[in-house]
């Protein structure tokens, strides 16, 4: 990967394979450092793995996490996010809205960019 990987940055998901996001609780997000490592929330727990970007595919893998338990909503959104990244997507984006695959696709908003602090 390099600096113009256009995955770059941090994304808030916000459907997953048609399941909406519940609006309580840490939103799930996923990291993509621009280099080929991911880190990210997933609903329930911490996630990490590798991922490149290859002809218009996302390839992520494989993915290591922590294993807490959590309420139904949100391992429902887990189970949903970590099978979508379980094999080769199609990457859409627009703007700042990322689609991942296309049948019951994750859908996905860039976040922010976090203000830069002042120099002491």
């Amino acid at each position: 990967m390099t600096g113009s990987d256009p995955l770059a940055g941090v994304w808030r998901v916000r459907e997953v394979r048609g399941l909406p996001v519940p609006a309580d609780g840490e939103v799930p997000s996923l990291d993509l450092d621009g280099a080929g490592r991911m880190v990210g929330y997933a609903g329930v727990n911490r996630v990490a793995a590798s991922y490149a970007l290859t002809g218009g595919a996302l390839t992520v893998g494989p993915v290591i996490s922590t294993r807490t338990a959590g309420p139904p909503e949100w391992t429902a959104v887990e189970s949903r996010m970590l099978a979508s990244l379980a094999r080769p997507v199609a990457v859409a984006i627009d703007g700042d809205r990322l689609t991942l695959g296309v049948v019951e696709p994750m859908l996905l908003d860039r976040a922010p960019a976090a203000p830069e602090e002042p120099l002491p």
